[in-house]
């Protein structure tokens, strides 16, 4: 499979890899399973919601 990926998401996705030590496509494919997993999850009308470091909550819409 080839794609044709915007070069502000490859430095994006650089900067994935190089926080998780990985290379740009296990950081890809680490990106696939975790957004296909929010899907499934919303799919099923749950809710995403991301606790910063102070503790406050926010929750992630989708569009």
């Amino acid at each position: 499979m080839t794609v044709n990926i915007p070069n502000e998401d490859v430095a994006k996705l650089t900067k994935i890899a190089k926080r998780h030590r990985s290379n740009r496509t296990s950081a890809l494919v680490r990106a696939i399973r975790i957004a296909s997993y929010i899907d499934d999850q919303m799919a099923d009308e749950a809710r995403v919601v991301i606790v910063d470091k102070d503790g406050k909550e926010h929750e992630v819409e989708f569009c």
